[in-house]
């Protein structure tokens, strides 16, 4: 453990000598959570550092990793952009978006704690058990109508939860789901874009409350082996309440559009999106136990890497760049996915693997990220 800590602090010396305080910030929060996971795992009660966060890691001397006081539940990337495309504005408004002033919350969702799924849905299709294909397809139109082309994810949150926890990936959603639409626009964009990893987004991070529930949702879907978005193109929360952080040490202090306080920056009045990464929602799977980081990693134009992890790695499920010609711009953005090892009591692949899809190195926070996680990666 000794020797990686020191591999690792020569690693970060390297690279935080190009990317500063954008990746010290992110490294900290890294460093904080793989910390927490080593307590737990030794049965150690965390604690709290005394003190004011460290701004410099890897000091000379300091055996044990650099934890930070107070860190965000989530950190958003400076670089913002209006939606500008009418199917782009459509799709999002549909799966459903952030919700405003949400502050963590201690609790868990509802749907955690029991399957509603039967009393919603059960006097008209039967039991889950012998209807369900049938159940599935009451339910999404049901949903739809319900709706109004609003925030159709969060309608099926019940049902979406129920197959997730019975081990069944989200994607065998997606053909009931495209052909839910109510026109011909709408089941032609879900038919073309509509992808397992925007149920995911959609679900986790669209219509749950910032915390536990987040971090269990996660949880689940790991165990089916789907791929996890660490950092991913979506819509900017409209607001964020105090207490959150949500916009930590990569630049977003400054530029035309920041905020007073620091936060996220504001206005132009429209929907607007950022790539951001959910730290809340991985907390209980980086208290797991860890397996060598493998990082995937190509230019922006680099095709086939996805396909290439799922031979070797024999992968259940990747995500796969958009084949339409006309994509949305959340699947033309950067985003990196975690794909790790815990569906099976026994380790298959024995790696976490980390895809980078998109690269670009204009995007401070994704930038900053695929440094973070190189500098820890094995391979």
């Amino acid at each position: 453990r000794t020797g990686v800590q020191l591999r690792q602090r020569e690693a970060s010396g390297r690279t935080r000598e190009l990317l500063s305080d954008a990746y010290g910030k992110l490294e900290a929060r890294l460093l904080q959570l793989l910390y927490k996971g080593r307590q737990a795992l030794d049965g150690e009660a965390p604690q709290d550092p005394p003190g004011p966060p460290s701004r410099t890691l890897g000091t000379p001397g300091d055996q044990s990793p650099p934890m930070a006081a107070a860190m965000p539940s989530m950190t958003l990337s400076p670089c913002i952009e209006a939606v500008s495309s009418l199917q782009d504005h459509a799709f999002l408004q549909l799966l459903g978006l952030p919700e405003g002033n949400r502050g963590p919350c201690r609790g868990v969702d509802r749907c955690f704690q029991r399957v509603e799924i039967y009393e919603r849905f059960s006097e008209k299709t039967g039991t889950v058990e012998d209807e369900f294909e049938k159940l599935c397809r009451s339910a999404v139109s049901e949903a739809r109508q319900r709706c109004g082309g609003r925030r159709l994810v969060a309608a099926l949150k019940p049902l979406i939860l129920d197959l997730v926890k019975r081990r069944q990936r989200i994607s065998s959603m997606l053909n009931t789901l495209r052909n839910c639409g109510l026109d011909k626009f709408e089941k032609n964009l879900l038919r073309k874009h509509l992808q397992p990893r925007d149920l995911l987004i959609a679900l986790a991070f669209s219509s749950m409350p910032l915390g536990p529930s987040q971090a269990r949702m996660m949880a689940l879907a790991a165990k089916t082996d789907s791929p996890l978005p660490l950092l991913f193109g979506w819509a900017q929360p409209p607001a964020i309440a105090p207490g959150v952080g949500a916009a930590a040490g990569t630049g977003a202090g400054g530029g035309p559009n920041a905020s007073p306080g620091g936060g996220p920056p504001v206005g132009g009045g429209g929907l607007q999106l950022c790539t951001q990464i959910h730290w809340a929602a991985l907390r209980e799977l980086f208290c797991s136990p860890s397996h060598p980081l493998v990082l995937s990693l190509g230019t922006r134009a680099t095709l086939g890497k996805s396909y290439l992890l799922q031979y070797l790695y024999a992968l259940q499920e990747c995500h796969f760049r958009s084949s339409t010609t006309t994509p949305l711009r959340i699947h033309t953005m950067p985003s990196v996915d975690l794909i790790g090892d815990f569906a099976r009591e026994e380790s298959l692949r024995s790696v976490t693997l980390a895809d980078v899809h998109t690269y670009d190195p204009s995007d401070e926070l994704c930038e900053a990220l695929v440094a973070t996680l190189a500098s820890c990666a094995e391979l």
